[in-house]
């Protein structure tokens, strides 16, 4: 039988398909991994090294970090700290060592020039290039060092070099192959209008086209991938943007773009960090604006998305992701791109001449007027107050003004400027110590210029002695002999202990310089921190219940986040979290927790004088408990005009504190005796029944405010009733100066109201009186029944005499500390006054009673003392010109604004006079219907951010009088201001005092302007209108109207008292605070519609609902409290951050009713009714059985009867 042949071998298709064992990294040898990994550049071994922790054992080993130490410092072997340490550690103090020019042997070269100064220098690792008025000199560095010919000079300039800029030639059209691929073009910007591309020595492009000195080039190419274009500023205010890839030594066809709107020289240029295609620029005057150059348009000034100012002249500025960073005159602004708004700003007490920043590290440095330098943490900056402490400063010996400043994340160098300032400082960016300095052997020399390359230094000095210049080039990057340490004369200044002791409270994952600290000082700091926490625990008053510890994180957070900008909730510990659910449910009070807020007021009552007996102080403070009850803040017109609810959600209550004050009555009594005796005798008028002698008023208000000086810090209002005792004559106060005439009248009165905090009454002086002359309400008579003239006419019973005192404090409470708002105010970042001249003829160049920088400094004199503005608010004003012949919209407006009116005056007889007046509503209407048109016409831009309020004012060439609503100069409405003023110069208003008619200057409108943009801006209430729930109307009393008032027709004086700038204040706050509560208590109300917030919230959502509701309470409370203390940036603080826990209150709430409306089943059939159909059939059968067996049952039954 036949052997069966064997079968054939299987084709590689019927293989069977084995699967390979699974292989990891750490399968792999870590010994070949170390080879391998040596063959690695050093920024892959530390890539490596973060990926996991065996990589990361193997980037640590000693075999690859012994490679790179040798083909770094072939000379040189590693330096061990310790037996522990390995290579890598000995590395990395070699590198941070030469970083720090740790050493004492550096290669030095000189480079001698001529005695005109440096203007730019320029460093890489190939080249140096400085420039000399038009002339460039470029070095390069090995030919130099060699020996050789190494200078290669570009003169093709024609004037100054005003900028120079390195990019790599990649992205230009002068790149023809990879070999090119490292390689820089130069590019610069000269007075002589032109910018060139260099490269290889020559000039390969020539790019024209501003009309001016080209003053500025970005700082980066514009735009992703092919097709990048270069951005400069110039002279003429422009922004041009040129495209690299053009071809043509002339550049022709260059120029993509030409952007207009800044009015001033641009001098500085910066690509942001979020997006390639945003340019920001800014002028000499700090104005900066944003420009998207993808958005190009027909209308050049389109691509401008963003402007806003810094005020001071500019220094430097830093672009880093979406964040700006800008020095200007005395401070510091971070700015964020996407909404130009101020995120954060300090103030610096000194000029400021140089700046640099490291954003990544949150680290900025500074060089001052005084040869200081200040290193500032953006984390660690105490932001309590508006000035900015700095972490480091750094006292380097320099004479002059530090205009030189180096900064990386290793170092700081400084230089100065001057012939007595020729070194250059070394310092360590973490410590402060001063590692080296070093020093020119020039005599007298000055420094031009120097420029930093990680171990590299080129310094730029001239010597007028020596007539010549020297470019000092040092290379430390195989220096060996280290550098004795200083422990000379110039030293870093740290922060004090307990300061040092707080930044590291503030940020505890950070590295703190607090751990080197001996024992002993460590310990003396946290006393005095545990006892500062506690104090501030201890004295913090607030109406919900104290939570431990929570005062202390707040202040915290309010410290570092001075704007609120991040949700303090998720920085809670689990301990605080646990203590806010401890805390009780909204809804076991529903809405009335949240609406019984109620803001304190302390008003202190100082009796001067010896009418006052020693029980005045217990019947004052009895009458005024039992008349005052808590109210509500009002105001008088309201934000929806439909709405008739004048009454704000928060309230408020009177704390009173009454004292005597006898030895300050006898020093004032001693005053005032002497000031009349220097008053000539008073001639009688026969319009005026009583002759006053007019006293200045600041003879007595030296001395209150001497007294109050002495109470400080006060929380509250210091209220002083003056009584000196009979006097020879009798007089009143002044508060201008010069004396009433036919044609002026000059209103005396017996109060003055402080630009600080207090108040005071002299109730001897007088009785004056003030108020409308024909009718109207809010008149003060001369009669003794008014309260201002209690001490006069017949001698009161001291039970009258103290109920007419508790009548003055309840008025002034009302009107001076708790006035109602004019409009309610919303908070804006920038706030910006528009004055609108619309002038006629030659009245346009008359500036007598229209001064516009008075009534700006009027602003910008209290803004600037703390008085106006809340938080990062900036104040700004700008002035525009219209012609009357040219504007037509204005000629319509007026002529359709005129009305007429009839009044009789006697005189022989009655007489009937027609008289003009403007409608302001009418004239209101019109300028806001036509705002676009006449913003065409004027020639003005639209501001696209903050608050803007235009004030119209028409300079009309007309001889008779023309006053708004027949009486009124100015009137403020909610959106603009309205003034006039024709050639009439004065009128005869129907107000009086002293006996006699009040002249209104009427081309004087400087201080009704102030009064009118109080009013529209900041919501103000003049301080003789108070909002009155009782009488549902605004009532008017003149009580308070004269003194240091920008209201009312009876004082002079357009200065602002302490009441217009804690009401400018107050009011954001209130407004603030109103919508939050009523925000608040919508959501609750939504929640009660709901079945409450159990029923609504699954388990984990109700306890996260119950914290947030518990820390938004708390913050209202901390807010409340705050302003009751009159500290308004802290009260703002407290606001903004409760929005975030209200927001997400907010969204809990919507999310948890849309899924709660998305689970109920509506309109599904009801269930069959079995039960009910099941007992029907049985009916039905038992029917149909009866009907058909009846007969034989019912006759069965017949048979049986």
């Amino acid at each position: 039988m036949a052997e069966t042949p064997p079968p054939p071998p299987p084709t590689v298709n019927q293989i069977p398909s084995l699967p390979w064992p699974a292989t990891h990294m750490t399968d792999v040898d870590e010994d070949a991994l170390a080879h391998c990994t040596s063959f690695l550049s050093l920024q892959d071994v530390s890539n490596m090294a973060m990926t996991c922790k065996y990589l990361q054992k193997v980037a640590y080993s000693d075999s690859i970090w012994r490679r790179n130490f040798s083909e770094s410092w072939p000379q040189q072997t590693p330096a061990f700290a310790s037996p522990a340490s390995g290579v890598r550690e000995a590395y990395l103090r070699r590198r941070t060592d030469l970083l720090l020019f740790k050493f004492s042997d550096p290669v030095v070269a000189d480079f001698v020039t001529d005695t005109k100064p440096v203007d730019h220098i320029l460093f890489n690792e190939k080249h140096i290039i400085f420039s000399k008025g038009p002339v460039i000199q470029v070095i390069k560095i090995d030919d130099w060092l060699s020996g050789r010919d190494s200078v290669v000079t570009l003169s093709d300039h024609s004037a100054r070099i005003t900028c120079m800029r390195l990019f790599p030639l990649n992205e230009t059209s002068l790149y023809r192959s990879e070999e090119q691929w490292k390689d820089n073009v130069l590019v610069t910007s000269s007075s002589d209008h032109c910018i060139r591309l260099w490269w290889k020595g020559s000039c390969r492009r020539c790019l024209t086209g501003h009309r001016g000195s080209v003053t500025a080039l970005s700082d980066k190419l514009l735009g992703n991938g092919t097709g990048k274009v270069l951005a400069s500023g110039g002279e003429d205010g422009t922004v041009r943007l040129w495209s690299l890839s053009s071809s043509g030594r002339r550049g022709r066809h260059a120029l993509k773009a030409t952007f207009y709107g800044h009015q001033k020289p641009i001098k500085l240029m910066s690509v942001a960090g979020h997006k390639t295609s945003i340019l920001v620029t800014v002028t000499g005057d700090s104005k900066v604006r944003l420009w998207d150059a993808a958005a190009q348009s027909a209308v050049p000034s389109s691509s401008c998305v963003g402007m806003t100012s810094v005020p001071g002249p500019l220094v430097n500025m830093k672009c880093h992701e979406q964040l700006l960073y800008l020095a200007a005159g005395s401070s510091v602004v971070v700015i964020d791109l996407r909404t130009m708004r101020q995120v954060l700003s300090y103030s610096i007490d000194e000029k400021l001449y140089s700046f640099e920043a490291i954003p990544s590290k949150s680290l900025f440095c500074v060089g001052s007027n005084n040869g200081r330098a200040m290193l500032y943490d953006i984390r660690r900056v105490k932001l309590s107050d508006s000035r900015a402490e700095p972490v480091i400063e750094l006292d380097g010996g320099h004479t002059g003004p530090l205009t030189h400043l180096h900064m990386d994340p290793y170092k700081i160098v400084t230089g100065g400027r001057g012939m007595e300032d020729s070194h250059v400082n070394v310092w360590e960016s973490n410590t402060g110590a001063l590692i080296s300095s070093l020093t020119c052997d020039l005599e007298e020399a000055s420094m031009d210029a120097l420029a930093v390359n990680e171990c590299r230094i080129v310094i730029a000095n001239t010597s007028r002695m020596e007539d010549s210049g020297v470019l000092r080039y040092r290379d430390f990057s195989n220096a060996s002999c280290p550098a004795v340490n200083r422990e000379g004369h110039y030293r870093a200044q740290y922060l004090t202990p307990t300061k040092l002791l707080l930044c590291s409270f503030q940020s505890q994952n950070q590295e703190s310089t607090v751990t080197s600290m001996s024992t002993t000082t460590m310990s003396s700091a946290t006393v005095l921190l545990l006892l500062t926490l506690i104090a501030t625990t201890t004295t913090t008053a607030t109406s919900s219940s104290p939570i431990l510890g929570l005062d202390t994180f707040l202040s915290h957070q309010s410290r570092y986040d001075r704007q609120a900008s991040n949700d303090s909730f998720h920085s809670l510990s689990s301990t605080l979290r646990r203590s806010l659910s401890l805390s009780s449910s909204p809804s076991s009070s529903l809405s009335s927790s949240i609406l019984s807020l109620t803001l304190p007021l302390s008003l202190h009552v100082r009796l001067v004088g010896s009418a006052f007996p020693s029980s005045s102080a217990t019947l004052l403070s009895s009458f005024l408990s039992a008349s005052h009850t808590s109210d509500h803040f009002h105001v008088i017109t309201p934000s929806d005009a439909a709405s008739d609810s004048h009454r704000l959600a928060v309230r408020h209550s009177l704390h009173l504190d009454v004292s005597h004050s006898p030895s300050l009555a006898s020093h004032l009594s001693k005053t005032l005796a002497s000031e009349l005796a220097k008053t000539p005798a008073s001639l009688r008028s026969p319009l005026v029944s009583v002759a006053y002698d007019s006293i200045a008023y600041d003879s007595i208000d030296r001395i209150v405010r001497q007294d109050f000086e002495k109470q400080k810090p006060v929380h509250g209002v210091y209220l002083y009733f003056l009584d000196l005792g009979p006097q020879l004559k009798s007089y009143a106060y002044s508060y201008g100066s010069g004396d009433s005439s036919p044609g002026v009248t000059k209103c005396l009165g017996s109060i003055w109201t402080g630009s600080d905090r207090y108040i005071w009454i002299d109730l001897g002086a007088g009785p004056v009186d003030y108020g409308p002359a024909l009718s109207g309400d809010g008149l003060l008579p001369k009669g003794e029944f008014h309260p201002l003239a209690a001490l006069h006419g017949s001698p009161k019973a001291q039970k009258a005499l103290l109920a007419d005192l508790a009548s003055l404090v309840w008025s002034a409470y009302q009107v001076l500390l708790v006035p109602s708002l004019r409009i309610p105010v919303q908070f804006e970042n920038s706030l910006i006054v528009q004055f609108i001249h619309v002038y006629g003829g030659e009245s346009g160049e008359d500036s007598k009673g229209l001064d516009w920088k008075s009534i700006e400094k009027t602003f910008r004199d209290e803004a600037e003392d703390n008085g106006l503005l809340l938080g990062d608010q900036s104040l700004s004003f700008k002035t525009y010109k219209v012609s009357y012949s040219e504007c037509s919209i204005c000629s319509f407006a007026i002529a359709r604004s005129i009305s007429s009116y009839t009044s009789r005056f006697f005189f022989d007889n009655y007489t009937l006079i027609a008289s003009e007046y403007l409608d302001s509503k009418r004239l209101h209407q019109i300028l806001s219907e036509s705002a676009e048109e006449f913003r065409r016409v004027a020639g003005f831009p639209e501001e696209d951010f903050g608050r803007v309020l235009p004030v119209y004012v028409f300079d009309l060439d007309y001889n008779m009088l023309l006053l708004l609503d027949r009486y009124h100069q100015t009137v403020s409405f909610r959106d603009m201001v309205i003034a006039v003023r024709t050639r009439n110069t004065q009128t005869v208003s129907d107000y009086s005092c002293n006996g006699r008619h009040v002249f209104t200057q009427t081309r004087e409108l400087e201080r009704p302007l102030v009064g009118s943009i109080l009013q529209s801006m900041w919501g103000v209430s003049p301080t003789h209108m108070v909002w009155s729930p009782r009488h549902n109307t605004t009532l008017v009393d003149y009580t308070w109207s004269v003194g240091q008032t920008p209201f009312g027709p009876f004082s002079e004086i357009s200065s602002l008292s302490f009441v217009q700038k804690d009401a400018a204040r107050r009011n954001v706050l209130l407004t603030s605070l109103n919508y939050s509560i009523s925000s608040a208590v919508d959501v609750l109300e939504s929640i009660a519609a709901h079945g409450g917030e159990r029923k609504l919230l699954k388990r984990n959502r109700h306890v996260e609902f119950v914290q947030r509701w518990n820390f938004f309470k708390y913050k209202l409370d901390k807010a409340v409290s705050a302003m009751s203390h009159l500290d308004f940036e802290m009260a703002l603080y407290y606001i903004r951050s409760s929005d975030h826990d209200l927001y997400a209150i907010h969204s809990m709430v919507y999310h948890a009713s849309q899924e709660l409306e998305a689970s109920l089943v509506c309109f599904t059939d009801p269930p069959f009714p079995w039960s009910f159909v099941f007992l029907v059939a049985v009916l039905l059968l038992l029917g149909f059985y009866i009907n058909s067996r009846g007969h034989k049952l019912f006759r069965s039954k017949s048979k049986q009867f």
